[in-house]
């Protein structure tokens, strides 16, 4: 009975930490209309990452309907390859001289071609003075050059890795018009980092392992935090290309004892040729480390670690003489709304307010038509508790039955 009485107690002491609430309040705005309220990485954390746990309250205490507002926010970068040449011969080829001006390591080209019909021939050749050429791909075909969604279409060209300064396409245009080639370019291994928040308080610490031939970045916050993109800051003159991990380390059970292990997220390669920017997949964490394999080569100096997380803002109808709120309660469902179904322009530039003076709140906030009882926390544990007292009752029965057939 006392084993079933300390669980009680747990199971209400872990109750009260579970139904956290915190709220914050939302900056006036000038103006009737929508606007997009920004959610911080601070808001984030304390909502668990769940960002359905947000409620917007007029100061009535009434819910005020909401849409989650997305932007793109990672866009791949496209370098671009100057075309300094594009000439043809009609009814035989047509030659296109790309410029590789700082003489970049390339194995691919992308070409955006203008939508056409058919197929093309081609030959790529290479050059460091654009006079002696020596050949890279031969007698190779290309085709299905029409895009129904655009009015151009991307091709992937795969070369032999190189670095000539000049890259020759030329294209058969035997009983065919030449093609039109708009632009040529690479994209790089990074995202563009446009609609993301900077996270900031970072404790880094970085770790020699000379016998596994490692670098290691332990970093950490002072509360989780949701994580979409890292940037490194390397200082170092010479090249470099390194395959560097990601991991989180994880608890499982094994044998009904709890085991640590490192779980891998990630892998990537930081390169001199490139600008380190990282997409990875979303973690909520408190920490996390990078490991960074030298092989042989001398270990490289960090200046600093970047991370990023996307963007993320609420769209409201607010009005200038209310004042409105946000509440986070991790007990809290998905809302639904009917704003969900209206016809909103989210290609429109709306006003954008801020959350601020978020604290932590010890009274229960009523919401009118949040869930029912049914749904909550509190419905959840009474019924755990009553499981585990069902159990214990038919556990001691069975051991007084026990005792007595003795």
């Amino acid at each position: 009975m006392k084993k079933i009485l300390s669980f009680l107690i747990f199971i209400s002491i872990f109750q009260f930490s579970f139904a956290q609430e915190y709220q914050g309040k939302i900056q006036k705005v000038k103006q009737n209309g929508f606007h997009l309220i920004e959610i911080s990485s601070e808001l984030r954390s304390v909502a668990q990452n769940n960002l359905n746990h947000i409620r917007i309250l007029d100061s009535k205490k009434n819910q005020v309907p909401y849409v989650f507002f997305r932007e793109n926010s990672n866009e791949y970068l496209f370098q671009d390859f100057p075309i300094i040449s594009n000439e043809a011969i009609e009814n035989v080829v047509t030659s296109v001289v790309i410029s590789n001006d700082k003489q970049q390591k390339i194995n691919e080209l992308i070409l955006k071609i203008a939508n056409t019909d058919g197929f093309k021939k081609f030959n790529i050749s290479g050059s460091d003075d654009g006079k002696k050429w020596f050949g890279l791909v031969n007698n190779q075909i290309i085709e299905n050059l029409n895009d129904a969604g655009d009015d151009y279409i991307e091709r992937s060209f795969k070369l032999p890795l190189n670095n000539y300064k000049f890259i020759k396409f030329v294209f058969v245009d035997k009983n065919s018009l030449p093609l039109n080639i708009l632009q040529a370019g690479i994209y790089l291994d990074t995202f563009k980092p446009k609609n993301v928040v900077s996270l900031k308080n970072i404790s880094q610490k970085v770790l020699s392992d000379k016998t596994n031939k490692q670098t290691k970045i332990e970093i950490s916050f002072a509360e989780p935090q949701s994580i979409d993109g890292i940037k490194f800051i390397i200082d170092s003159d010479d090249f470099y290309m390194r395959k560097a991990t990601i991991y989180v380390e994880q608890k499982r059970e094994e044998k009904r004892k709890e085991v640590v292990y490192n779980d891998e997220i990630i892998s990537f390669y930081i390169n001199s040729n490139k600008s380190n920017v990282f997409e990875i997949p979303n973690i909520f964490v408190k920490d996390f480390y990078v490991v960074i394999d030298n092989s042989d080569n001398p270990e490289l100096k960090f200046s600093s670690v970047e991370l990023f997380q996307n963007e993320e803002n609420l769209l409201s109808n607010l009005k200038t003489d209310e004042v409105y709120s946000i509440l986070i309660d991790n007990s809290l469902q998905a809302p639904t709304y009917d704003l969900e179904f209206a016809e909103i322009d989210y290609s429109k530039t709306y006003p954008k307010i801020t959350v601020s003076d978020l604290q932590k709140i010890t009274n229960e906030t009523k919401i009118d038509g949040t869930k029912n009882f049914w749904q909550t926390a509190t419905f959840m544990w009474i019924c755990i508790v009553l499981a585990v007292l069902i159990l214990g009752y038919f556990s001691l029965s069975m051991i007084k039955d026990m005792g007595k057939e003795k």
